[in-house]
């Protein structure tokens, strides 16, 4: 075999374990809306605050289950770790350890923690779930830089928890995985001079 003919079934294999792994997660509704959401950080940790106004019932028809205001409110250290509360734990709980920033764009940052749940009558029989959201005004920190531990401050938050699903991979990418191995196919029947 040539060395040309490995690489590309090297380069094949690398792209295929990267779209095989491709899952995403994301909120699934019902999923309780976070609004209002208020972020204060220093170097020991990170807290949001905020209002639940309602239950996002289904994203397609904007059926919404509107309920009395309840406070929602999270605290991080500065690794990450912490606990989650809506209503004060009554309607929900959870904890987390893996809070993270996951973009910066213009002084607009998105959030995400993976959630277990311990309690509260929201949770129902979930046990894991997430929370992600985003919020503004921070200014000075670029793509790539951990909030977690610096001092700032950030508001008008929005955001969504929930259970969780995974997102399917899209098509285009299944095409595009089975055109290259189309290729591969011909790579090997075109005779060598």
């Amino acid at each position: 075999m040539s060395k040309s003919y490995n690489k590309f079934h090297t380069l094949l294999l690398a792209v295929l374990m990267m779209f095989g792994s491709a899952s995403a997660f994301a909120v699934t509704f019902p999923a309780l809306e976070l609004d209002s959401v208020a972020v204060t950080s220093d170097n020991t940790g990170l807290t949001m605050s905020g209002t639940v106004p309602y239950i996002l019932s289904d994203p397609t028809t904007m059926l919404v289950v509107l309920i009395p205001d309840l406070s929602f409110s999270l605290t991080s250290n500065a690794a990450g770790a912490g606990s989650l509360q809506v209503d004060g734990g009554l309607a929900l709980s959870a904890t987390f350890s893996d809070l993270m920033i996951t973009s910066i764009v213009g002084g607009t940052v998105t959030w995400s923690a993976d959630l277990t749940y311990t309690g509260g009558s929201l949770a129902g029989g979930l046990t894991a779930g997430l929370v992600e959201g985003g919020f503004n005004g921070i200014n000075g920190f670029s793509m790539g830089q951990s909030l977690l531990g610096e001092t700032f401050s950030g508001t008008g938050g929005l955001g969504k928890l929930g259970a969780v699903s995974a997102v399917p991979v899209p098509a285009a990418v299944w095409l595009f995985g089975s055109g290259l191995l189309g290729l591969a196919g011909i790579a090997r029947r075109t005779p060598r001079a």
